[in-house]
């Protein structure tokens, strides 16, 4: 989990009541998920935040949090975004393929001092560390608007490298962006995120540039403690990351006392919210809670003024929107600033953490079974100690793999059906889910070729196939893989390791001649058990070899396990 540190004299000046002691800390903190860590040297206090509530690695957002917590302050927190004229921004054509969107606004009236202007930037750095994907998904940039004298209109385009000059932030020297990605430690740490011939810049009416997005910010706009209006900017290239960042930012500066003025974004193309949109939007979320679901999820009988008032302490407005003959039904407004709130679930959590965890009564469960050992993880273990002992290593490799890896290397035609593909991949790495082990292990042959030989592999694991008759869609199925590669091994080495398996569990297999492309025809048989196939031996085809840039000959085997732990169930019972 993300640790964050904070000033307990700035936390006790934005939290209404009397002052939070660091003892209170110790106790409380804990209880509605951010663990007390210690003091760190400056004497700032530090604390670990749960990864689904980025909105608490800002003080401003942890004094709002625990206002509810401590019952100092109930409800849904209320932004207003003032009826002033809004400010324009453009979005160029060419900015669709590289950072497409762009969210910004105004924020004036601020009163910082030197721990404010510190505790933001944390907060800026924190969350693109984690929520931003180090600055992959979303950046953040804030720009004072008077030190950098900047003027609106705002315009979001591609530049070349060398047609526009400025100071970049923590520097002395105007230069252009390309030597600002050769000298600046943040451009080189950067430069990956951007193409070699040109770079996103926001810039002003007078062509000042406020940022290389989303690399480093202009010097001249830096903020201070004698900043009063900013500028506030989100770039992204995921609509929903960068609008729950910028209306984190916007929300923790309001906390603040900063005034929030709209900006309305021109886009020269279409983007999850048209082309001209107006922004920030503070609109809660809105849900529909069941109480008997919170109810039979904690196994407590909470009323439905007393989950009212539990929601309300998380920050959360809540009201009994309907009422019938045993029919009740709480309307929760979530605010903007919250990523986490997914499904009636998390409500349940959000009362258990307001409700107190240590109120909690633990209790044994009421069921007539009892905890064992899988038979499949049974199995599993059986399988290492067998391999193990004739000199193989144990691997454990993804479940999520590629095309490329799974079929095309293999020497096989890419299937239209039984594969199950990722929706949305973050890379053309992990697109499908593997549905056999053997590219796997010979993968772990290729990342092992500096070492000495005979090599030898194995792994039990799962394979996901379609499967539309179940609740899923889809069926995970139990498969054992060995492979082994060295100067001299051959077919005999494979049907060796076979035999281990079938001596030591009891059984014998058949072995029938086949034809596949990735194995060596004449040196590869299909695998069958009680009359049915579940496998192949062989060794690998030469090409295939190549294909993975291995030079030394491969033997595998890779057996389908449910056949087998039918079998054992069907005549040994357990195993």
């Amino acid at each position: 989990m993300p640790t964050y540190q904070f000033s307990l004299e700035d936390f006790n000046r934005l939290i209404p009541g009397k002052p939070v002691t660091l003892d209170e800390i110790k106790e409380e903190f804990p209880y509605f998920g951010v663990p007390f860590e210690g003091i760190s040297d400056e004497g700032n206090v530090s604390i670990e935040v749960f990864a689904n509530r980025p909105d608490n690695l800002s003080v401003e957002g942890l004094a709002r949090s625990y206002a509810g917590f401590s019952e100092r302050k109930l409800g849904l927190p209320e932004y207003k975004v003032e009826e002033t004229e809004p400010f324009n921004v453009f979005i160029s054509e060419n900015m669709k393929k590289y950072r497409p969107y762009l969210a910004m606004a105004k924020v004036t009236g601020l009163q910082l001092d030197e721990e404010t202007v510190k505790a933001i930037f944390t907060f800026q750095e924190k969350l693109h560390i984690t929520h931003c994907r180090n600055r992959r998904k979303t950046s953040i940039g804030l720009y004072d608007i008077n030190a950098g004298k900047l003027e609106a209109p705002i315009s979001l385009r591609m530049a070349k490298m060398d047609e526009l000059r400025f100071i970049p932030l923590e520097e002395e020297e105007e230069m252009t962006i390309g030597e600002m990605f050769e000298r600046s430690p943040k451009g080189r740490e950067y430069a990956y995120l951007v193409p070699k011939d040109q770079a996103p810049v926001l810039i002003d009416k007078k062509n000042q540039i406020l940022s290389v997005v989303p690399i480093l910010n202009g010097n001249n706009s830096r903020l201070t403690k004698d900043t009063k209006n900013i500028f506030v900017d989100c770039t992204g290239t995921d609509w929903d990351t960068m609008i729950s960042a910028f209306n984190m930012i916007l929300t923790s500066l309001a906390e603040r006392g900063g005034k929030i003025h709209p900006a309305i974004l021109h886009y020269e193309y279409e983007t999850p919210r048209g082309t001209i949109v107006k922004l920030p939007n503070f609109t809660p979320k809105k849900y529909l809670l069941d109480p008997n679901f919170v109810v039979k999820k904690l196994g407590r009988d909470i009323s439905v003024a007393e989950q009212i008032k539990n929601l309300e302490k998380m920050r959360l407005g809540a009201k009994l929107k309907s009422k019938g003959k045993g029919n009740k039904i709480i309307e929760v407004s979530v605010p903007a600033y919250r990523t986490d709130i997914l499904h009636q679930i998390d409500f349940v959590e959000e009362i258990a953490i307001a409700y107190n965890y240590k109120n909690f009564t633990p209790t044994i469960p009421k069921v007539v079974t009892t905890g064992k050992e899988s038979p499949w993880q049974i199995l599993k273990r059986k399988m290492a100690y067998l391999y193990t002992g004739v000199g193989a290593y144990e691997c454990m490799t993804y479940m999520l793999t590629s095309e490329d890896k799974e079929f095309v290397k293999m020497g096989l035609s890419i299937p239209q059906k039984d594969i199950v593909k990722i929706s949305n991949p973050i890379t053309t790495l992990t697109t499908i889910c593997r549905h056999w082990l053997t590219p796997s292990l010979i993968e772990t042959l290729k990342r092992n070729k500096k070492f000495p030989y005979p090599q030898k592999f194995f792994e039990m694991g799962k394979v996901t196939y379609i499967d539309k008759s179940s609740e899923t869609g889809t069926e995970d199925v139990w498969k054992f893989c060995f492979v082994e590669s060295s100067n001299e091994v051959n077919l005999n080495n494979g049907k060796s390791a076979l035999a281990t398996m079938e001596f030591n569990l009891g059984f014998r297999f058949e072995l029938k001649p086949t034809r596949k492309p990735y194995l060596i025809q004449g040196r590869s048989a299909d695998i069958y058990f009680d009359k049915e196939n579940i496998g192949y031996i062989g060794e690998i085809h030469p090409q295939i070899l190549n294909n993975w840039a291995l030079d030394l000959p491969v033997v595998s085997f890779e057996i389908n396990m449910n056949k087998i732990m039918i079998f054992i169930k069907k005549t040994i019972g357990d195993i």
